[in-house]
């Protein structure tokens, strides 16, 4: 692709894919052509082609494909050498969407933690803060005591819907 071959999805159905890289999605190890006469692999002008599927635990988690426009450009040593690769490229993936996984079971732990600690530690106090307030102004008749207590009031609406948002799940 980066040597202006093919400008392919991110994301292709099992059906759309080219003949080619449809036989090295159900085929094990690697699909070698040689000498193609049509458009079977990713690029129209492909010629040659080594293709594989990249498994990770009994699953398909990519696929690769080597394309050339010149016939006759990979041999039976190209094709092992793809093959031994293989195997590594697919864990790489399959750990690269574990990892990613993880950050993200890490980051909503992180949150929730945190959503606690403001719930037990600030807005408890806060209530108490403004309870207090509340009574202090009722027995006083004080106007700024009633405007500290609305201040605080806000500040504990804020902080709820704060909590709310912490506490929402963390998507990818």
């Amino acid at each position: 692709e980066l040597a202006d071959g093919a400008r392919l999805d991110a994301l292709i159905a099992t059906d759309e894919l080219p003949p080619l890289l449809q036989r090295a999605l159900a085929n094990p190890g690697v699909v070698r052509a040689t000498d193609l006469a049509s458009a079977e692999a990713a690029s129209p002008e492909a010629r040659s082609v080594l293709a594989t599927a990249l498994r990770a635990q009994d699953r398909v988690v990519g696929l690769v494909s080597i394309e050339n426009r010149a016939p006759d450009k990979y041999d039976e040593k190209d094709a092992s050498l793809l093959e031994g690769l293989a195997s590594s490229l697919a864990l790489a993936v399959d750990n690269a969407r574990y990892f990613a996984r993880l950050r993200t079971l890490g980051a909503e732990a992180e949150r929730a933690r945190i959503a606690r600690d403001l719930h037990d530690r600030i807005a408890q106090s806060l209530a108490y803060v403004g309870f207090e307030l509340d009574r202090l102004a009722t027995s006083r008749e004080d106007a700024e005591l009633r405007e500290l207590h609305g201040v605080v009031r806000g500040v504990v609406a804020e902080l709820r819907e704060t909590l709310y948002e912490l506490r929402a799940t963390v998507s990818e």
